[in-house]
């Protein structure tokens, strides 16, 4: 993810500067989690490493290229980004911290962007899937040493079906992001 705090805010927790509002932590959704945790759940969080000023060259260039591809995919400046990322962690040890700190967040720095696909083939099926921008492969060079190389073609990532009448808050979730993405704003306009 590349700051998505919507996975435990929604838009009506928030004020128009995108602030939280007070009680957030009491909407349903938050409340969601917070029940997650005090089960001890596992939260693992795949986040896109940020450029710093420390980095090799070769890295640093890679990690401004990821952030380009996210600032062109939603129009968020790099701060806008670093901002998002930084608050979806923050929010998460909240909400945790609200659950008595039973539950355990993990978070994975990444090199590579990691985009997920959802489709919606009628009402009884909606599969979702990860795929990443970047295909590499490992391969044998010179004298035994290895080294990875990006691939074309073909990539195979993990997929899950799920039924959106069981699932009802994922059924909804889709709906949104059809109108997101048709143009439509939440009120179908």
């Amino acid at each position: 993810m590349h700051g998505w705090d919507g996975l435990f805010v929604s838009k009506s927790a928030k004020h128009p500067d995108d602030s939280l509002q007070e009680g957030w932590a009491d909407t349903p959704r938050a409340q969601a989690w917070i029940s997650f945790f005090k089960r001890g759940g596992t939260l693992r969080l795949f986040v896109p490493m940020l450029p710093e000023a420390t980095q090799n060259t070769e890295l640093k260039k890679k990690l401004e290229a990821n952030l380009e591809v996210i600032r062109a995919r939603t129009g968020k400046s790099e701060a806008e980004q670093r901002r998002e990322i930084e608050d979806t962690t923050k929010r998460a040890e909240d909400l945790n911290e609200a659950a008595g700190g039973k539950g355990t967040i993990k978070t994975f720095p990444v090199e590579d962007l990691r985009w997920i696909c959802s489709v919606r083939f009628d009402e009884d099926h909606l599969l979702l899937s990860t795929y990443t921008t970047q295909r590499r492969r490992t391969i044998s060079a010179n004298g035994g040493n290895t080294k990875t190389v990006p691939i074309a073609g073909e990539f195979t990532g993990p997929a899950f079906g799920l039924d959106p009448k069981i699932y009802p808050t994922i059924d909804d979730w889709v709906s949104q992001l059809h109108r997101i993405d048709s143009g439509k704003d939440s009120s179908g306009g």
